[in-house]
């Protein structure tokens, strides 16, 4: 997925970020119903982003995911080429 950053373009690595996830919540010992209710959506959305198939990246779900789970943004796109 290619993001637009002002006229910089970005691609996000989905598939890293969902194995990253879903490592660390089990690393943390946490349900998907656990980080769902932590951070205000469902546990179907925790599983879709840990299994790389939420199509659209939702920043403010982004972000909040990375706060839980202790990972830097920064780590999941890279620039486009």
């Amino acid at each position: 997925m290619t993001i637009k950053f002002g006229s910089v373009a970005m691609i996000f690595n989905h598939q890293r970020f969902g194995n990253d996830c879903l490592a660390r919540r089990l690393h943390l010992h946490l349900h998907a119903q656990d980080v769902a209710d932590l951070i205000g959506t469902s546990s179907s959305v925790i599983g879709r982003y840990e299994r790389s198939q939420e199509p659209n990246l939702h920043m403010n779900m982004f972000l909040k995911m990375c706060n839980v789970f202790d990972l830097d943004p920064r780590e999941y796109f890279e620039l486009e080429r």
